[in-house]
């Protein structure tokens, strides 16, 4: 038993000091901390989309989603105009 207690008092005399010096390290200047947050932030932009896609899905499964207006085909000057404006809306986005 006395062997145990003077290799664990041993022991502790010999980390001890390298954990005080360990502190002195940590003061440096703090890390780029940019590419996480850059990374957490398009992991987060990707999860919403998921989920609305899925949304979406199971709102098309449910029958809830149907076809566009034959008014669209039909007429093509309106049609022209519909594509022309989402056009439009995907060139500001």
């Amino acid at each position: 038993m006395r062997k145990l207690s003077l290799s664990l008092s041993a022991l502790a005399l010999t980390t001890l000091p390298g954990l005080a010096l360990a502190q002195e390290t940590a003061a440096a200047a703090p890390a780029d901390i940019t590419p996480y947050i850059f990374t957490t932030l398009l992991f987060l932009i990707g999860g919403f989309m998921v989920f609305w896609m899925a949304a979406g899905f199971a709102m098309l499964e449910a029958g809830l989603v149907r076809f566009q207006e034959r008014d669209h085909a039909a007429n093509p000057v309106h049609r022209a105009v519909f594509n022309r404006g989402h056009h439009v809306l995907a060139g500001w986005l």
